[in-house]
Protein backbone atom coordinates (compact mmCIF):
# COMPACT_ATOMS: atom_id res chain seq x y z
CA UNK A 1 0.00 0.00 0.00
CA UNK A 2 1.36 3.43 -0.82
CA UNK A 3 2.42 5.79 1.83
CA UNK A 4 -0.43 8.11 2.84
CA UNK A 5 -0.51 11.84 1.96
CA UNK A 6 -0.30 13.22 5.47
CA UNK A 7 3.18 10.44 6.19
CA UNK A 8 5.22 13.58 6.14
CA UNK A 9 4.65 15.24 9.67
CA UNK A 10 7.59 18.06 9.56
CA UNK A 11 6.70 21.68 8.60
CA UNK A 12 9.71 22.62 6.92
CA UNK A 13 10.18 21.68 2.91
CA UNK A 14 13.77 20.41 3.59
CA UNK A 15 12.98 18.57 6.15
CA UNK A 16 10.01 16.50 4.14
CA UNK A 17 12.30 16.59 1.16
CA UNK A 18 14.80 14.19 3.20
CA UNK A 19 11.79 12.10 4.36
CA UNK A 20 10.54 11.46 1.19
CA UNK A 21 13.98 10.85 0.11
CA UNK A 22 14.87 8.26 3.47
CA UNK A 23 11.00 6.90 2.58
CA UNK A 24 12.15 6.38 -1.26
CA UNK A 25 15.11 5.00 0.02
CA UNK A 26 13.79 2.34 2.19
CA UNK A 27 11.05 0.95 -0.28
CA UNK A 28 13.50 0.50 -2.81
CA UNK A 29 15.69 -1.24 -0.74
CA UNK A 30 12.57 -3.54 0.30
CA UNK A 31 11.17 -3.68 -3.23
CA UNK A 32 14.52 -4.96 -5.02
CA UNK A 33 15.41 -7.10 -2.42
CA UNK A 34 12.07 -8.70 -1.71
CA UNK A 35 12.60 -8.26 2.05
CA UNK A 36 10.09 -7.17 4.67
CA UNK A 37 11.39 -4.51 6.74
CA UNK A 38 11.87 -6.58 9.46
CA UNK A 39 14.00 -9.01 7.45
CA UNK A 40 15.53 -6.19 6.02
CA UNK A 41 16.76 -4.77 9.79
CA UNK A 42 17.90 -8.53 10.59
CA UNK A 43 19.87 -8.71 7.26
CA UNK A 44 21.47 -5.22 7.46
CA UNK A 45 22.53 -5.86 11.25
CA UNK A 46 25.74 -7.44 11.84
CA UNK A 47 25.47 -10.71 13.91
CA UNK A 48 27.06 -9.47 16.52
CA UNK A 49 24.59 -7.07 16.88
CA UNK A 50 21.49 -9.19 16.65
CA UNK A 51 18.88 -9.50 19.58
CA UNK A 52 17.75 -12.97 20.21
CA UNK A 53 13.91 -12.35 20.80
CA UNK A 54 11.78 -14.79 23.68
CA UNK A 55 10.67 -17.14 20.39
CA UNK A 56 14.22 -17.88 19.49
CA UNK A 57 14.23 -15.59 16.69
CA UNK A 58 16.38 -12.50 16.24
CA UNK A 59 14.94 -9.05 16.48
CA UNK A 60 15.69 -6.00 14.14
CA UNK A 61 16.42 -2.31 15.37
CA UNK A 62 13.31 -1.52 13.36
CA UNK A 63 15.02 0.96 11.13
CA UNK A 64 13.63 -0.02 7.85
CA UNK A 65 10.35 1.07 9.14
CA UNK A 66 11.50 4.29 10.48
CA UNK A 67 12.74 5.96 7.29
CA UNK A 68 9.28 4.22 5.50
CA UNK A 69 7.56 6.74 7.48
CA UNK A 70 9.69 9.61 5.94
CA UNK A 71 10.96 10.90 9.20
CA UNK A 72 14.49 11.51 7.56
CA UNK A 73 17.11 9.90 5.83
CA UNK A 74 19.98 8.06 6.20
CA UNK A 75 23.64 9.71 5.74
CA UNK A 76 26.53 8.10 5.04
CA UNK A 77 29.30 6.90 7.94
CA UNK A 78 28.83 4.28 11.18
CA UNK A 79 25.21 5.25 12.62
CA UNK A 80 23.29 3.88 15.64
CA UNK A 81 24.33 2.32 18.91
CA UNK A 82 25.24 -0.38 16.61
CA UNK A 83 27.90 1.76 14.42
CA UNK A 84 25.88 0.45 11.29
CA UNK A 85 26.28 2.43 8.21
CA UNK A 86 23.42 1.23 6.15
CA UNK A 87 23.78 3.82 3.17
CA UNK A 88 27.69 1.35 2.38
CA UNK A 89 26.10 -2.01 3.49
CA UNK A 90 23.05 -1.69 0.98
CA UNK A 91 25.33 -0.47 -1.69
CA UNK A 92 27.59 -3.87 -1.65
CA UNK A 93 24.16 -5.29 -2.50
CA UNK A 94 23.57 -5.61 -6.62
CA UNK A 95 20.28 -3.35 -6.16
CA UNK A 96 22.00 -1.31 -3.84
CA UNK A 97 23.21 2.10 -6.43
CA UNK A 98 19.72 1.66 -7.63
CA UNK A 99 18.42 1.90 -4.03
CA UNK A 100 21.11 4.65 -2.71
CA UNK A 101 20.53 7.05 -5.40
CA UNK A 102 16.98 7.96 -4.29
CA UNK A 103 18.98 9.55 -1.15
CA UNK A 104 20.60 12.22 -3.65
CA UNK A 105 17.23 12.05 -6.44
CA UNK A 106 17.10 14.85 -9.20
CA UNK A 107 13.62 15.48 -7.84
CA UNK A 108 14.73 16.73 -4.73
CA UNK A 109 16.93 19.16 -5.87
CA UNK A 110 14.63 20.76 -8.61
CA UNK A 111 11.81 20.86 -5.64
CA UNK A 112 14.49 22.64 -3.15
CA UNK A 113 14.52 25.85 -1.76
CA UNK A 114 18.33 27.04 -2.75
CA UNK A 115 18.01 25.12 -6.69
CA UNK A 116 20.17 26.96 -9.01
CA UNK A 117 19.11 28.26 -12.18
CA UNK A 118 22.47 26.83 -13.24
CA UNK A 119 20.70 23.06 -12.20
CA UNK A 120 17.66 23.60 -13.77
CA UNK A 121 19.29 24.83 -17.07
CA UNK A 122 20.41 20.95 -16.86
CA UNK A 123 16.70 19.73 -17.85
CA UNK A 124 15.57 22.47 -19.81
CA UNK A 125 18.18 23.30 -22.44
CA UNK A 126 16.46 22.53 -25.66
CA UNK A 127 18.46 19.82 -26.86
CA UNK A 128 17.52 17.86 -23.15
CA UNK A 129 13.68 18.34 -23.84
CA UNK A 130 12.00 15.58 -24.92
CA UNK A 131 10.56 16.08 -28.24
CA UNK A 132 7.03 14.63 -27.26
CA UNK A 133 6.47 16.99 -24.36
CA UNK A 134 7.58 20.24 -25.79
CA UNK A 135 3.99 21.33 -26.74
CA UNK A 136 2.50 20.97 -23.83
CA UNK A 137 5.66 23.35 -21.36
CA UNK A 138 4.52 25.79 -23.71
CA UNK A 139 0.93 25.75 -24.07
CA UNK A 140 -0.43 28.80 -22.67
CA UNK A 141 -3.80 26.78 -22.22
CA UNK A 142 -3.90 23.03 -21.93
CA UNK A 143 -7.53 22.63 -21.66
CA UNK A 144 -7.97 23.85 -24.70
CA UNK A 145 -5.93 20.30 -25.65
CA UNK A 146 -8.63 17.41 -26.09
CA UNK A 147 -7.94 14.56 -24.15
CA UNK A 148 -7.28 12.37 -26.56
CA UNK A 149 -4.08 14.32 -27.08
CA UNK A 150 -3.45 14.90 -23.65
CA UNK A 151 0.74 13.96 -22.76
CA UNK A 152 1.66 10.88 -22.76
CA UNK A 153 5.22 9.72 -21.42
CA UNK A 154 7.47 6.95 -22.16
CA UNK A 155 10.54 6.86 -19.00
CA UNK A 156 10.05 8.54 -15.63
CA UNK A 157 13.00 10.79 -16.38
CA UNK A 158 10.99 12.78 -18.96
CA UNK A 159 8.96 13.93 -15.41
CA UNK A 160 11.81 15.66 -14.44
CA UNK A 161 11.55 18.06 -17.55
CA UNK A 162 8.07 19.16 -16.46
CA UNK A 163 9.39 19.45 -13.03
CA UNK A 164 12.13 21.50 -13.69
CA UNK A 165 10.46 23.87 -15.76
CA UNK A 166 7.77 24.39 -13.46
CA UNK A 167 10.24 25.03 -10.91
CA UNK A 168 12.18 28.06 -13.22
CA UNK A 169 8.68 29.63 -13.64
CA UNK A 170 8.57 29.20 -10.13
CA UNK A 171 11.56 30.58 -8.84
CA UNK A 172 11.20 33.52 -11.38
CA UNK A 173 8.14 34.36 -11.03
CA UNK A 174 6.16 33.74 -13.73
CA UNK A 175 2.71 32.47 -13.84
CA UNK A 176 2.85 28.73 -14.97
CA UNK A 177 0.51 26.37 -16.54
CA UNK A 178 2.72 23.44 -15.64
CA UNK A 179 0.67 22.41 -12.46
CA UNK A 180 -2.41 20.69 -14.25
CA UNK A 181 0.55 19.09 -16.27
CA UNK A 182 2.24 18.00 -13.15
CA UNK A 183 -1.15 16.43 -11.53
CA UNK A 184 -1.96 14.76 -15.03
CA UNK A 185 1.57 12.71 -15.05
CA UNK A 186 2.02 11.84 -11.93
CA UNK A 187 -0.22 8.76 -12.66
CA UNK A 188 1.74 8.18 -15.69
CA UNK A 189 5.07 8.49 -13.54
CA UNK A 190 3.39 5.70 -11.15
CA UNK A 191 2.86 2.91 -13.32
CA UNK A 192 6.88 3.59 -14.77
CA UNK A 193 8.31 3.52 -10.98
CA UNK A 194 6.95 1.61 -8.16
CA UNK A 195 9.17 3.39 -6.00
CA UNK A 196 7.48 6.84 -7.11
CA UNK A 197 4.20 4.87 -6.65
CA UNK A 198 5.29 4.52 -3.23
CA UNK A 199 5.82 7.99 -2.21
CA UNK A 200 3.58 10.09 -4.70
CA UNK A 201 1.00 10.86 -2.13
CA UNK A 202 3.15 12.77 0.14
CA UNK A 203 5.35 13.99 -2.76
CA UNK A 204 1.93 15.41 -4.10
CA UNK A 205 0.82 16.68 -0.59
CA UNK A 206 4.66 18.71 -0.47
CA UNK A 207 3.98 20.48 -3.84
CA UNK A 208 0.58 21.09 -3.07
CA UNK A 209 1.68 22.64 0.41
CA UNK A 210 4.93 24.61 -1.03
CA UNK A 211 3.81 25.75 -4.25
CA UNK A 212 0.85 25.05 -5.62
CA UNK A 213 -0.73 27.11 -3.13
CA UNK A 214 0.69 30.02 -3.98
CA UNK A 215 -0.24 29.73 -7.94
CA UNK A 216 -3.41 31.10 -9.34
CA UNK A 217 -5.23 27.66 -8.90
CA UNK A 218 -6.08 25.83 -12.31
CA UNK A 219 -8.19 23.41 -12.96
CA UNK A 220 -7.03 20.28 -14.27
CA UNK A 221 -6.92 19.95 -17.93
CA UNK A 222 -7.84 16.69 -18.48
CA UNK A 223 -9.60 13.36 -16.00
CA UNK A 224 -6.57 12.80 -13.79
CA UNK A 225 -5.99 8.89 -13.53
CA UNK A 226 -5.89 6.49 -10.36
CA UNK A 227 -1.81 5.33 -9.69
CA UNK A 228 -1.93 1.53 -10.30
CA UNK A 229 -1.35 -0.88 -8.32
CA UNK A 230 2.16 -2.05 -7.57
CA UNK A 231 3.61 -4.43 -5.81
CA UNK A 232 0.63 -6.56 -4.21
CA UNK A 233 2.55 -8.38 -1.74
CA UNK A 234 3.39 -5.32 0.10
CA UNK A 235 -0.25 -4.02 0.07
CA UNK A 236 -1.18 -4.75 3.60
CA UNK A 237 0.20 -4.03 6.97
CA UNK A 238 3.96 -2.60 6.86
CA UNK A 239 5.19 -4.83 3.94
CA UNK A 240 3.84 -8.01 4.75
CA UNK A 241 2.61 -10.58 2.25
CA UNK A 242 -1.42 -9.55 1.32
CA UNK A 243 -3.89 -9.61 -1.38
CA UNK A 244 -3.58 -6.94 -3.79
CA UNK A 245 -6.11 -4.08 -2.76
CA UNK A 246 -7.99 -3.79 -6.05
CA UNK A 247 -8.13 -7.74 -7.53
CA UNK A 248 -7.08 -9.71 -3.80
CA UNK A 249 -4.86 -12.17 -5.90
CA UNK A 250 -1.96 -11.53 -3.58
CA UNK A 251 0.08 -12.44 -6.68
CA UNK A 252 4.24 -10.73 -6.07
CA UNK A 253 4.67 -9.38 -9.39
CA UNK A 254 4.85 -5.27 -10.40
CA UNK A 255 1.39 -4.70 -12.12
CA UNK A 256 -2.40 -6.57 -11.08
CA UNK A 257 -4.25 -7.46 -13.94
CA UNK A 258 -6.79 -4.77 -13.38
CA UNK A 259 -4.20 -2.49 -13.95
CA UNK A 260 -3.75 -2.24 -17.74
CA UNK A 261 -0.12 -1.53 -17.26
CA UNK A 262 1.07 -5.12 -17.59
CA UNK A 263 3.52 -7.48 -16.79
CA UNK A 264 6.96 -6.97 -15.24
CA UNK A 265 8.40 -3.80 -15.31
CA UNK A 266 12.46 -3.81 -16.65
CA UNK A 267 15.50 -1.37 -15.10
CA UNK A 268 15.47 0.58 -18.20
CA UNK A 269 11.72 1.23 -17.84
CA UNK A 270 12.06 3.54 -14.80
CA UNK A 271 15.66 5.15 -15.21
CA UNK A 272 15.24 8.64 -14.35
CA UNK A 273 19.17 9.29 -15.26
CA UNK A 274 19.26 12.19 -17.60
Amino acid sequence: MPAAPDALKHRRLADRLDGLAGMAWAYSVLHFSGMSARSAGIYFTPAEHLITAGNGYSADSGVFNYYLKGTRKPVSGPRGKNGVDLIAAVGREEYGSRANSWLEHPLWKIFSRNVSQEYLALFCAPEKIPLHIVPYLFAKDLSAIPVERAPRILRARDFLYVCAFYRAFHAGGYPSTLVPLIRYLVPQVCSLDPIFRYIHAPFMRMLEDNYFKTDEQVLDAWPVEEPPCFDPKYSEDMFENGPCPLNGTGKAKHVCERCEIGGGLSASEFDWDT
